[in-house]
Order: C-alpha cells, then structure tokens, then sequence
C-alpha cells in the first residue's frame, strides 16, 4: 500500500509542474484574433484588399461598441445560390475597429495580413474576384454576441471596383 506522505508528494509536484497561464476574461479572449494590430497598422504595411467606409444614420455607439467588418467569397449571384448549399461560403477575413470616440462614417480596410489561416486561397490576381463585404456594429464590442440593438449591413463588390459603401440598418 502507497504511504500517504507519497501520494501527497506526488500530488504537490504534479500541481507545481502544471502549467500556469494568465487569466484573460472572455471579452479580451474573443477580441485577441481580431485586435492585436490596428486596421490603419495593417493597412499601412500590407496589400489592401477591399476598402470603404460604412455608415448608419441615427445610430448611437455604446462605450464598448466595435465595428466588425468581414469578407467572403460571393457576390450578388452567388449569394442567391448559397441559399441552397448546405454550408454557407465561409469568411475569408475581419478587422474589428473599436468605436470609442469614433462617429459614423467610418472607413476601413481589409489587407491580406487579415485573411484567416484556413480561409480558401484566393488567386494571386484578385482584381476581378466577386467579393460580400458586410459590417456590424456590436453594442457591447464581442463579436460572439447578438443583441436588438447591433447594426448590419453589406455590400456586393470587387477589389477593382470603387470603394464599398455599407450602410447600417437594424
């Protein structure tokens, strides 16, 4: 039979080995991927796919609101298709722009250095590419949630075309 001074030794050591990582609360976790260099950073060291600027008449902006706007494949025929595919295009890149002292209109811009890992490629020359761009206002800034009082809207465009203007309805 095992003493209980060694399993008490084993149980202390294994505790002490165990690695320890910083708590992080779920707001910064789901923020990290989109957050961790600022939209005008990115755009000024990298390619830049699709830009324009996104506006919402009236629209009140919460001190934790962000703006996340997002790409995919498809453009206005393609979306009549994807009603009937099983799983939906999936989105090939984000930026989340924090709104905190920021008013409507809003530019942005969408560089390579955005598009996911596991997104599917895109063809070197893009120029043509039919492209959904679509914007959100998140009242309490987590991309994760939905609330009544978040803002959507979208546009069909081309990285060729003249910068997309995405306006926010409820």
């Amino acid at each position: 039979m095992q003493s209980p001074r060694l399993i008490l030794a084993v149980l202390a050591s294994s505790a002490a080995l165990a690695p320890t990582a910083p708590r992080v609360d779920r707001r910064t976790a789901l923020a990290l991927p989109l957050a961790v260099v600022p939209v005008a950073a990115r755009a000024a060291t990298d390619d830049v796919i699709v830009s324009g600027t996104v506006s919402a008449a009236d629209a009140v902006v919460g001190p934790d609101a962000a703006l996340y706007v997002t790409m995919r494949r498809g453009g206005a025929p393609q979306a009549a298709f994807s009603k009937f595919k099983a799983v939906p295009e999936p989105s090939l890149a984000a930026v989340r722009i924090p709104m905190k002292g920021k008013t409507f209109p809003v530019d942005f811009s969408i560089p390579r250095s955005a598009l996911f890992p596991d997104a599917p490629a895109l063809p070197a020359e893009i120029k043509d590419v039919a492209l959904t761009v679509s914007a959100r206002l998140d009242q309490d800034g987590v991309a994760a949630t939905r609330g009544p009082e978040d803002l959507v809207g979208s546009v069909y465009t081309t990285p060729s075309s003249a910068p997309a203007a995405i306006s926010l309805e409820p």
